[in-house]
């Protein structure tokens, strides 16, 4: 199976072809979509916006809070004190790993620039509050692992609806970190939190939705 706009990045594409490039990928064969990855993963290797972002994103020893918000295990400390934060009940230590992670994507020398397209598998729409997401927003710039993303992380409560990628259109330059997961180079970019949020357009299918959305501060 052949998807328009597949040799191009997200932010390379016309949104219409973005848009079915990621139906087609959530409407096909387990199989299928193991191959169109390969295929991304291959192309991205390659790509000199990639080259770019990994000569500027910092050691990971010099972001141990980023590294252990890599970890699975270890991650849900970063968003549990968020959400203490937001209660107003967060302790000393919960505004320290709030406020360090926060400082190390703030000074990271990685810059996403204005007009860049990302894409969230993970976006959850209940921790959307005013307009802003309240946590660390984590986004990528592979259009398949956004797709397998949404499918795997869909809340318990919403597994009769469609899974939700969200492309991200940036409208400021932001800081990020470039994440690393399994044997992935770093697809995956972590992004500021409290980031503001305004849905524009959305694409649905039996298999997907597709909300396009501004971010900005």
């Amino acid at each position: 199976m052949e998807l328009y706009g597949f040799s191009a990045l997200p932010w390379e594409m016309r949104s219409s072809h973005r848009v079915s490039q990621l139906l087609g990928i959530a409407g096909a064969e387990p199989d299928e979509r193991a191959w169109l990855r390969q295929r991304m993963d291959a192309y991205l290797r390659s790509h000199p916006t990639i080259a770019g972002w990994k000569g500027h994103r910092p050691r990971i020893r010099d972001t141990p809070h980023f590294a252990q918000y890599l970890t699975e295990t270890k991650r849900s400390r970063y968003d549990d004190a968020i959400d203490a934060l937001g209660a107003g009940t967060a302790s000393a230590s919960e505004l320290e790993l709030v406020r360090a992670l926060g400082m190390e994507i703030a000074e990271s020398s990685l810059v996403v620039r204005s007009g860049q397209v990302l894409l969230s598998g993970s976006l959850s729409l209940r921790r959307v509050f005013d307009a802003r997401y309240e946590q660390f927003l984590w986004a990528t710039i592979h259009p398949v692992l956004a797709v397998e993303d949404a499918i795997s992380q869909r809340p318990s409560d919403e597994q009769s609806l469609p899974p939700i990628v969200h492309v991200l259109h940036l409208e400021r330059d932001l800081p990020a970190l470039l994440g690393r997961r399994g044997s992935n180079p770093g697809y995956d970019l972590l992004l500021p939190r409290r980031l503001r949020m305004q849905a524009f357009a959305t694409h649905e299918s039996l298999n997907l939705t597709v909300r396009e959305v501004l971010l900005g501060l």
